[in-house]
């Protein structure tokens, strides 16, 4: 029969042991203040927004992990950090006149061959504009069909206040000084959000608006 002693002996083992740790490591301090500046410099962004843009800079960090990160700096969370900051949606409303979306689709060949239409939209009377279409979307080809649209536009581009395009490589800072040089701003879709950004854009719930209108035949 073991003794009482080296029963205590045990347990006084087993009660010394740390217990394993579990659960995620903690993210490392540079990670959490880029966390909370990407949260202060864009008050309407949520947990999902903050987390896209993480991960375009090659941070791999969860929604939760985010949430809890700003629930220790007391950020509360987006909707309330920012009640005088319109929604994507009234931004719409307020700018649709003087405002452009822009965006590429891509078609198929019969030959197996990918083409890709650059086109426009002006948000206030819903027309499309089908500005060009080319088999290579390089940056001085996107340049160039930049170009092409302030053609197509116009001595109406004067009554843009905003180019609104999607987070890509191919806009280069040519593409931006085309547009720029006539007055207009660019505005560059939310992180995680470029493949909706034409339907958001082009969906945008206007007054009197009727479906889209091309302007000219693709």
């Amino acid at each position: 029969m073991p003794s009482s002693s080296n029963g205590i002996d045990s347990c006084a083992g087993n009660g010394n042991k740390k217990p394993a740790r579990t659960g995620r490591p903690p993210i490392s301090e540079e990670l959490t203040a880029l966390i909370l500046r990407l949260a202060h410099e864009n008050p309407t962004w949520g947990y999902t927004p903050v987390q896209g843009e993480l991960q375009r800079l090659g941070h791999r960090v969860g929604p939760s992990t985010i949430r809890r990160t700003l629930s220790s700096a007391r950020f509360t969370p987006a909707p309330r950090r920012s009640r005088s900051t319109p929604t994507w949606r009234e931004f719409l409303r307020a700018q649709a006149s003087g405002l452009l979306a822009t965006d590429f689709s891509h078609i198929d060949t019969v030959t197996l061959r990918r083409l890709y239409v650059f086109h426009a939209m002006e948000i206030g009377t819903r027309t499309v504009y089908i500005v060009g279409v080319t088999a290579h979307a390089t940056a001085a080809r996107v340049t160039q069909l930049a170009r092409n649209l302030l053609t197509d536009v116009g001595q109406r581009a004067a009554d843009f206040r905003y180019l609104l395009r999607e987070r890509d490589s191919k806009y280069t800072h040519a593409f931006h000084a085309v547009v720029t040089a006539d007055g207009i701003e660019i505005l560059k879709s939310a992180p995680q959000a470029d493949t909706t950004l034409t339907q958001r854009a082009y969906t945008a719930p206007q007054s009197g608006a009727g479906p889209a209108r091309p302007r000219r035949p693709c």
